[in-house]
């Protein structure tokens, strides 16, 4: 693929996470071609079918938090406690917000079929669930909390904010993540958290379950 060409196709997927973000994966083609300063026919000489686009946006957000955790591995020095903070802020500044849901969402039906792409999702949340659990082995991070509550928490506080000024946004950001990152450290005499932690199967199946009540 020609240097061009794979700009212009980096340009509609990152266009289409922050479409897709704000506005959901069934908007109008044609918004996201806007966004990413392209014509409608580039975008469909690229992606055919809508599948084909959320598809790629989820693809290059995998890519995105597995390079956040090597990352965070080789700058801690193998340090638990400073790959947890590193990794936490990495996937904060992707500002992915509400997409993981999102796109969730949309693949849910065709997913299970599509062996590369479950692959991928498994080996980038196993790698990233090491670096949390270590944490909390650590004690640099509290027990009751698990790997999906942090995706969740960060989803909400990392958001993209409609018609605010990025500089704004992205100020807001960091400290909701500091918040984050010191409301779940570790300490002596802490009262437990309310009720029983939501893990990542349980939140799979209730999508599974929605797609076939919607179905």
């Amino acid at each position: 693929m020609r240097a061009d060409a794979r700009a212009n196709r980096q340009a509609v997927v990152e266009a289409a996470r922050w479409v897709f973000t704000e506005e959901g994966t069934s908007v109008a083609m044609e918004r996201v071609a806007a966004r990413a300063g392209v014509g409608i026919a580039t975008l469909y000489r690229r992606f055919p079918k809508r599948h084909d686009l959320v598809r790629a946006v989820i693809v290059d957000m995998l890519e995105a938090i597995g390079e956040a955790t090597e990352r965070a591995r080789a700058e801690s020095g193998g340090d638990a406690a400073q790959a947890w903070e590193l990794f936490v802020r990495s996937l904060a500044r992707l500002r992915f917000g509400l997409l993981v849901p999102t796109l969730a969402r949309h693949l849910a039906p065709s997913v299970e079929d599509d062996a590369e792409l479950l692959a991928l999702a498994e080996e980038r949340y196993a790698a990233a669930a090491d670096i949390f659990e270590r944490a909390q082995q650590a004690g640099h991070l509290r027990a009751d909390v698990t790997p999906v509550e942090l995706q969740m928490m960060l989803s909400a506080v990392a958001r993209p904010v409609p018609r605010m000024p990025e500089a704004t946004g992205t100020r807001l950001v960091e400290r909701f993540v500091e918040v984050v990152i010191e409301g779940l450290r570790a300490r002596p005499g802490v009262p437990p958290l309310p009720g029983l932690p939501v893990h990542r199967e349980e939140l799979l199946e209730a999508v599974r379950t929605e797609q076939v009540s919607e179905g």
